[in-house]
C-alpha cells in the first residue's frame, strides 16, 4: 500500500471515529476524565502526558553508582552502596524539626511554602500525615516539567561533589501552610536532613507490595521471578549479595560471590540494578495503568504509562533518544550494535536498536489506548512492550558465553551471569531444561561455557517468549560477518508482528488506536495486517544516529 495512501486513510479512521487518542501522540490533551493542560518534554521522541521529570531522573543515580563502582575499591564500593539505598536524584524530600508541637491535623498532599537560601519561593507538598502535636514534617520537594531544572535540591547518598542544595530549604526558617497561611518555625541540616524516597533499592524492595500483594496483583512477569528465585526482591538479594561478597539464598538460579574481587562482583551490581530491578518497575508500571484504565481513572492510567517508558529510558536520553544513558534504552542500542539488530528492520550495524524503535513505537500506541479507556487492547501493547524487552537480556546471555568460551576473565564472568541471572525466569517458564543448561553455563563460579549450548538453550524457547531468530540477530565480527557458529537461528515460525501478532490482537489494537467501537471491527479488520506490515516500512520512531561509531565504542561492556 503507498505511504500516502496509508496515511489519508489513518487520517479519515481518526476523524470519523472522533477519538483524540492518535493525537494524543503529539500533544498533551484536555479530556473529559481529567485535564492535563501543561506541555511536556518529549523523553526519546515519546510525548508524555504528565509530570515523570521526577521519575525520569532515575538514571542519574546509576550513573553516580557506575562511576563508585569503576574504581574497584572498598571505599568506592562502601560509596556506590550508599548511592543504592540512599539514592539523591528522585522523590526527594525534607525532614524539618518544628520548634513547636504541630498545633492541626495536616493531611498528607496538603501544599506547603518554603524558601531558599538565595530567598527563592520553594512548593513543596507534604508527604506524609502530619498529626497534630508532631515535631517534624515531611516535605516532598514539588518538581519542574523542564528535565535539566527538574529538582535542585539533591542530596541522598551522593558524595558532596554530586549534590544540589541550590533549591534546598533553608536551615532555619518557617514553612508555610498554603490552606489557611499558618506559619511553622522548623530547624535542620541540609545536608542530614533531605532524603530521597525513591532509590535503585526501593524499587527492588517494593516488588511484593507493588506487583504481588496489591488489589489487581499478581503482575504476570513480577509472580514469574518470584518463583523462580523464591523472593519478590530477589534484585536486591543478588545486589547487597554481590557488594558484601556473600552468597544468595535463592530456590534457584543462586549465585556465591565469596571466590571475586571487585571487577566481577561490580559488573553483577551495576547491571543488576537495571536489568534485574529497573526493568521489572517499568512493566510494573505499564501494568499499574492498566490497573487504572479499568478503574476508569484514565489520568493515573496515562501518569503511570508514562512513569514507564521514564523508568526504561532516563534523562541522559534526552528529549530526542540521542543522548548516552545508562538504563535498557541504552542497552537495547549496545546489544544491537554487537547483533546486527539495528535500525527500523533490524538488519543495521550501527544506529539506534529495532528493539526502542518498537518500544516506542508500541509505548505511543499504549499510551493512546489508555487516554481512550481501551484498557484490553492496552494490555496487549503492554504484552508486545514485554516481549521485546528481553530481546536484549538474550543478546546480553549470548554475546559473553561466547567470549567466554573462548577465555575466562572476570569482570566477562560477571557479566555474563547477572545478564543470565536477568532472563533466566523467563526461560523457566517456557522449559525448566534450557534455563538449567544456561544457568549451568553462565552461573557465578562456572569453570567453562559451552556458547553452543547456551545458543540451542535460548532458540528452543523463542517461540515461546513470542520473540525470533530475526529480533535477536548473531554476533558479528568488526567486518560485520557473523562469527563462526553464530549465524541467526532459522526460526520454524512466523514472525511476531506478521500472522502471529494478528491472532495475539494486533488488530483489535489498530482498531482501537484508530477509532470507536466500530473501527474496531470494521477498520481492525480490513487494514490491520496492511498495518503490521506498514510498520516496518515507515519511518523510524527515532531519527539515525548522526555519530554511528559511537555506539560501536560502548560495546566492551
Amino acid at each position: 500500500m503507498p505511504r500516502f495512501i496509508f496515511t489519508i486513510l489513518v487520517a479519515w479512521a481518526a476523524q470519523a471515529s472522533g477519538n483524540v487518542a492518535n493525537a494524543s501522540l503529539r500533544s498533551p490533551v484536555e479530556s473529559e476524565n481529567g485535564s492535563r493542560k501543561l506541555s511536556y518534554e518529549p523523553i526519546a521522541n515519546y510525548i508524555p502526558q504528565s509530570k515523570v521529570t521526577d521519575h525520569n531522573a532515575i538514571d542519574l543515580d546509576q550513573m553516580h553508582l557506575e562511576e563508585q563502582l569503576d574504581k574497584e575499591t572498598a571505599s568506592g564500593f562502601m560509596d556506590a552502596k550508599a548511592i543504592y539505598r540512599e539514592g539523591g536524584n528522585s522523590k526527594s524530600i525534607a525532614l524539618v524539626n518544628l520548634l513547636e508541637d504541630l498545633p492541626i491535623d495536616i493531611p498528607a498532599n496538603e501544599k506547603f511554602l518554603a524558601f531558599a537560601e538565595d530567598g527563592d519561593e520553594i512548593n513543596l507538598t507534604l508527604y506524609k500525615n502530619a498529626e497534630k502535636g508532631t515535631k517534624q514534617l515531611h516535605l516532598r520537594y514539588d518538581t519542574s516539567t523542564v528535565q535539566e531544572y527538574y529538582n535542585q535540591c539533591r542530596i541522598g547518598g551522593l558524595q558532596e561533589k554530586d549534590m544540589v542544595t541550590t533549591g534546598c530549604v533553608k536551615g532555619f526558617a518557617n514553612a508555610k501552610y498554603k490552606k489557611n497561611g499558618g506559619l511553622y518555625r522548623y530547624s535542620y541540616s541540609i545536608t542530614s536532613g533531605n532524603y530521597n524516597a525513591r532509590n535503585l533499592q526501593y524499587i527492588s524492595k517494593e516488588a511484593e507490595s507493588k506487583m504481588l500483594d496489591c488489589p489487581k496483583c499478581p503482575y504476570k512477569d513480577a509472580l514469574m521471578f518470584s518463583k523462580y528465585y523464591g523472593q519478590a526482591d530477589y534484585g536486591d538479594e543478588w545486589i547487597m549479595a554481590a557488594f558484601d561478597g556473600k552468597q544468595t539464598t535463592f530456590s534457584n538460579g543462586n549465585a556465591d560471590f565469596s571466590n571475586w574481587a571487585y571487577s566481577g562482583r561490580a559488573e553483577c551490581i551495576k547491571k543488576g540494578t537495571v536489568y534485574m530491578n529497573v526493568f521489572m518497575f517499568v512493566l510494573r508500571e505499564f501494568e499499574h495503568g492498566l490497573d487504572y484504565c479499568e478503574d476508569e481513572d484514565y489520568d493515573e492510567a496515562v501518569s503511570s504509562w508514562d512513569k514507564g517508558v521514564a523508568y526504561y529510558t532516563g534523562s541522559q536520553e534526552k528529549e530526542n533518544g540521542m543522548g548516552k544513558g545508562y538504563l535498557l534504552y541504552d542497552l537495547a542500542d549496545k546489544r544491537s550494535a554487537n547483533f546486527k539488530t539495528c535500525g527500523l528492520n533490524g538488519d543495521q550495524m550501527t544506529s539506534k536498536s529495532q528493539v526502542n524503535h518498537e518500544f516506542l513505537t508500541l509505548a505511543k500506541i499504549g499510551q493512546a489506548l489508555v487516554v481512550g479507556g481501551k484498557c484490553k487492547e492496552a494490555r496487549k501493547t503492554k504484552e508486545a512492550i514485554a516481549d521485546i524487552m528481553y530481546v536484549p537480556l538474550v543478546q546480553g546471555t549470548l554475546r559473553y558465553a561466547y567470549k567466554l568460551s573462548n577465555a575466562r576473565v572476570e569482570r566477562e564472568e560477571g557479566e555474563g551471569a547477572v545478564f543470565a541471572a536477568a532472563v533466566l525466569p523467563r526461560i523457566h517458564a517456557a522449559n525448566p531444561e534450557s534455563a538449567k543448561i544456561i544457568y549451568d553455563n553462565m552461573r557465578v563460579g562456572s569453570k567453562s561455557t559451552n556458547f553452543k549450548a547456551v545458543k540451542g538453550a535460548f532458540e528452543s524457547v523463542y517461540k515461546n517468549m513470542n520473540i525470533n531468530c530475526d529480533q535477536v540477530g548473531s554476533i558479528i565480527e568488526n567486518n560485520g560477518n557473523y562469527i563462526q557458529g553464530g549465524a541467526p537461528c532459522q526460526a520454524a515460525y512466523e514472525k511476531r508482528g506478521d500472522d502471529e501478532g494478528v491472532k495475539d490482537g494486533s488488530t483489535v489494537v489498530l482498531g482501537a488506536v484508530l477509532g470507536s467501537v466500530s473501527g474496531v471491527l470494521f477498520i481492525g479488520s480490513v487494514f490491520a495486517i496492511l498495518f503490521i506490515n506498514h510498520r516496518r516500512k515507515q519511518g523510524p520512531v527515532l531519527e539515525p544516529c548522526q555519530d554511528d561509531g559511537d555506539i560501536g565504542d560502548r560495546t566492551i561492556d
